[in-house]
């Protein structure tokens, strides 16, 4: 399971969620990009450690949320996440992101070289004030 970085209170509490349904061996939180109220508090956590810190206040064990601290954009974070996936032999990815981005980052994995080889599934976090159409 891994969750894209951005809006990490919605996508983190979905995340948190997804795992007592899907129980997914490996959980990975990407980004490395500081948001810019963060660093105004002298602080320099990523997004990436922004989503873990939420999941953990919602019950999932921090000690086994890998921080993939690559990629400033979608397309940068599923170009990491493919190559993780292939240095671990791994065939099936799922990927938690806001609900009006899912298509956006399904598109942006498939557009990769290789992408192929992983299943993927595409998990929506819901966005506050955004309905599908």
């Amino acid at each position: 399971l891994a969750v894209l970085s951005g809006n990490a209170s919605v996508r983190g509490a979905a995340a948190a969620g997804y795992l007592r349904q899907l129980a997914p061996s490996q959980i990975i939180c990407t980004g490395e990009l500081v948001p810019e109220p963060i660093r105004a508090l002298g602080r320099a956590d990523t997004e990436g450690e922004l989503t873990r810190h939420v999941m953990a206040r919602a019950g999932a064990d921090s000690a086994r949320i890998l921080l993939l601290r690559h990629g400033t954009s979608t397309r940068e974070e599923c170009d990491s996440l493919l190559r993780w996936c292939r240095a671990r032999g791994l065939r099936r990815l799922a990927i938690v992101t806001s609900d009006f981005h899912t298509r956006r980052t399904y598109e942006a994995f498939r557009g990769l070289p290789g992408s192929e080889a992983v299943e993927l599934q595409m998990l929506p976090a819901y966005s506050p004030g955004y309905e599908l159409e």
